[in-house]
């Protein structure tokens, strides 16, 4: 069986590729004829005029049958170089997509326009918490770093874990946009230390994160800062009244209690004067006497009220 046989001669070449070779220029010559064009197909000396071979005829006879045998071997022959050269070729296309593909991406982004790459850092900072994209991004080359530098969105959210010099930095980067506080379960002094930092740009300030043992003197401290632009508050465990000066602007509430005496009255009466509050996450966390307003509830189990 031709098909079956190896491919490869003594000398390590593939057999058949030169009868491949001679097909290949004989249907560039005639083009695709019908499929009993013997002058195409058969690599044997014969004139160029197409002459057909029915399946059956009575003018086939014996005579014909090793001219036939070897159109027929030579035919397997060829479709095996065939199929030979599209494994090597889907090889070779797969190797050399991928080594295309980092050089794709390359070229790609360095002919990107820096506000085009900006506008996807903004939006790659949006998926991620933290300025751990800001951290990230800046290290990748010294283009990525200079145009994060002239992202200002990614500079705007600060923590208690920077330092005083990337403070100052977040702040000039940042220029004119909101900002985003948050404590994260700090030391107290460090905290301190970051809010009055920001203190004068508190009228920029759009989110505040307290979920820190100090929590109840930063939000003593909160009427007395003006703060226009803030929207969204998340608060854990205030031990402190729910009502702010700004409450009527805020547009996200996330309040989170553990393990106190809760009146009801009064955190009813605070939601209510939240008048632009389209989002409200509260968390009741084996708080106390909840049941006196017929909420029934496990109090050994924490609920969530979304």
């Amino acid at each position: 069986m031709v098909a079956t046989q190896i491919l490869w001669n003594e000398n390590g070449e593939i057999s058949g590729l030169g009868r491949l070779e001679r097909l290949l220029s004989r249907l560039k010559k005639y083009g695709f004829r019908n499929a009993r064009s013997d002058e195409v197909w058969d690599d044997v000396p014969v004139e160029a005029v197409e002459w057909s071979i029915p399946s059956y005829s009575p003018s086939i006879t014996q005579d014909d049958l090793p001219r036939l045998r070897r159109s027929l071997n030579e035919a397997k022959l060829c479709m095996a170089v065939l199929d030979k050269v599209r494994d090597y070729l889907g090889r070779r296309i797969r190797f050399v997509r991928k080594a295309c593909m980092s050089l794709v991406l390359e070229n790609g982004i360095n002919t990107m326009p820096d506000e085009i790459l900006s506008l996807i850092f903004e939006a790659c900072h949006r998926m991620t918490d933290g300025w751990t994209f800001a951290r990230c991004v800046r290290q990748v080359s010294w283009r990525f770093r200079q145009v994060s530098y002239q992202t200002p969105l990614l500079w705007t959210r600060f923590s208690p874990d920077l330092s005083d010099s990337q403070v100052q930095a977040f702040i000039a980067r940042s220029g004119g946009m909101d900002l985003e506080v948050s404590t994260d379960w700090s030391i107290p002094e460090v905290e301190d230390k970051l809010l009055h930092t920001l203190c004068p740009h508190s009228k920029r300030w759009s989110s505040l994160k307290l979920e820190s043992p100090s929590t109840a003197s930063v939000m003593n401290m909160l009427d007395m800062w003006e703060l226009p632009s803030l929207s969204r508050i998340r608060v854990h465990n205030p031990q402190y009244r729910l009502g702010f000066s700004f409450q009527s602007q805020l547009t996200s509430v996330t309040l989170s209690l553990f393990e106190q005496d809760v009146d009801f009255r009064l955190l009813a009466h605070t939601l209510r004067g939240m008048t632009s509050m389209r989002h409200l996450f509260l968390t009741l966390d084996e708080c106390r006497e909840v049941q006196k307003f017929g909420i029934r509830m496990d109090v050994t189990r924490g609920i969530s009220i979304r």
